[in-house]
C-alpha cells in the first residue's frame, strides 16, 4: 500500500502524526536526521553564552543544604563556565536560529507545520549527569539530539495544580516524574516530540547537546490583553458598550446582576471576538514579534531602492505571516491589496530574491513602500 501526502522524517505521514500525535502524545522518530552533524561545536555553542546580545541560562542542580536548583542569567565570562563542576548543571542558549544561519536552516526539517508558530532553537549543553530538573513547558517542543546520549523519563501531563518547586524560575516539579510513562535513551540525530504540559526529565549520560525546537503558543491573558490594545486603535469598538434595552421590570427593581445581564455582556464581548480582522492583526503582529527586540520600526523611514540586480534575503530574526492580504514583519502589519498577493506568496515561500522580482509584484503603493521599509528596518538584507 503507498502513502500519499508529506512524511516526517521518512518515517510517518503527517496525516497520521497530527491525528495521533501533534498536541496529545509523545512521539520518538529514531535517526530522524542520520548522521546529523552539529554546524557549531560544544565549546561555539558556550561561546554563544559570553555574548550580551543572546540570552543564555545556567541551571545549576544545588547543593542539598539549599534550594533545589538555582539559575543564573547570561551574559557569562570564560572563567564562569571554566570553573564548572564535572556535572550538575547545564547551560542553555536561547534563539541561536537567529544568530547562525547553519542552525536556521535546520528549521527547514520542521515544515510540516505552519512557518508562524515556529519560535526557536534553544541549544543545551550538559556533562554527563547533567539535567535541568523534571519539568513541563506549556509548548510543543521537538528535541533534537545533537552529540552524546540523553535519558529521557516521561510522566503524566500536569496542570495549575501540579506541586512546583517554589523558588526556582523553572517549572520544575517538587514530586518529580513518578512512575514513568516512557523511558527512551536518545542517540545523535534522533528526535523526541512532546506536546504541551508532559512532565519529562532529561538526564545526560555522557556530554551531550540537545537542540530544542519550540513553537510559540500565546495564552488567554495574552490574547485577551494585546486584543484590547489592539481594539483601542478601531472606533467602532468604542460605540460599543454594555446595553440592557430588553430590561424586564423585575430586572430594574433589584440591586443585583442577573444571568441576563451575564448574557448580555458576554453577546458584547463576542461581537469583539468575532471581528476576524481585530483577531487577525493581533495574532499576526504577536507571532512575528521579535522577542528581543532587534527592530525598532518607529526609527524607520522610506530609503531609495536599491540597483537593479541587487540579490537580497530574509534577515536571520525576521518573522513573517499573513491573513488574506493583510501582511506581518516582526511586529509590524502592512495592509496590502488583492493585487499585491503575488507578492505575499513571494515572501513567505522564499528566503531570498533579487530586488526586481520583488518589486515587480508590489502593485499597491502600500506595498511598494513596505519593500523600501523592510530593507531598511533591516527585516531584509542584502545578500553577499
Amino acid at each position: 500500500m503507498t502513502t500519499s501526502g508529506p512524511m516526517l522524517f521518512g518515517q510517518m505521514p503527517l496525516a497520521e502524526f497530527l491525528r495521533d500525535y501533534w498536541q496529545k502524545k509523545p512521539c520518538l522518530f529514531r535517526q530522524a536526521l542520520p548522521d546529523f552533524d552539529s554546524p557549531l561545536s560544544m565549546d561555539e555553542v558556550a561561546g554563544l553564552a559570553l555574548e550580551a546580545d543572546i540570552e543564555s541560562r545556567l541551571v545549576r542542580e544545588a547543593p542539598a543544604s539549599g534550594p533545589a536548583w538555582a539559575v543564573e542569567c547570561g551574559p557569562f565570562t570564560d572563567t564562569d563556565l571554566s570553573g564548572l563542576p564535572e556535572s550538575g548543571w547545564s547551560l542553555l542558549v536561547q534563539a541561536v536560529d537567529q544568530w547562525v544561519p547553519e542552525v536556521r536552516a535546520v528549521l527547514d526539517e520542521f515544515g510540516f507545520l505552519p512557518a508562524w508558530r515556529l519560535d526557536d532553537i534553544m541549544i543545551s549543553l550538559a556533562p554527563s549527569g547533567g539535567s535541568v530538573g523534571p519539568h513541563f513547558d506549556q509548548y510543543d517542543v521537538f528535541l533534537l539530539q545533537a552529540e552524546g546520549q540523553r535519558d529521557w523519563q516521561l510522566g503524566g501531563y500536569c496542570d495549575a495544580d501540579t506541586p512546583l518547586l517554589a523558588g526556582v524560575p523553572l517549572s520544575i516539579l517538587a514530586d518529580g516524574i513518578g512512575q514513568p510513562s516512557a523511558r527512551w535513551t536518545l542517540e545523535p540525530g534522533d528526535i523526541l516530540y512532546l506536546p504541551p504540559r508532559l512532565a519529562h526529565h532529561g538526564v545526560a549520560l555522557t556530554p551531550c547537546m540537545t537542540w530544542s525546537v519550540g513553537f510559540r503558543a500565546p495564552d488567554v491573558l495574552e490574547a485577551l490583553q494585546g486584543l484590547a490594545q489592539r481594539a483601542e486603535l478601531d472606533s467602532a469598538v468604542d460605540f460599543m458598550r454594555y446595553s440592557d434595552t430588553d430590561l424586564t421590570p423585575q430586572e430594574a427593581l433589584t440591586a443585583q446582576i442577573g444571568q441576563d445581564s451575564l448574557r448580555r455582556l458576554r453577546a458584547t464581548l463576542s461581537t469583539v471576538l468575532a471581528r476576524d480582522d481585530l483577531l487577525a492583526d493581533w495574532l499576526g503582529a504577536y507571532m512575528t514579534q521579535n522577542k528581543y527586540g532587534l527592530f525598532d520600526w518607529s526609527e524607520v523611514s522610506e530609503q531609495t531602492a536599491p540597483p537593479e540586480g541587487t540579490l537580497v534575503r530574509q534577515a536571520l530574526p525576521t518573522r513573517m505571516t499573513a491573513f488574506e492580504h493583510q501582511f506581518y514583519v516582526n511586529g509590524r502589519a502592512f495592509a496590502l491589496t488583492a493585487a499585491d498577493q503575488p507578492l505575499i506568496d513571494c515572501l513567505l515561500q522564499q528566503d531570498q530574491w533579487y530586488w526586481q522580482e520583488l518589486a515587480a509584484r508590489a502593485h499597491s503603493a502600500t506595498a511598494r513602500r513596505m519593500l523600501g521599509l523592510l530593507l531598511e528596518s533591516g527585516s531584509l538584507e542584502i545578500s553577499e
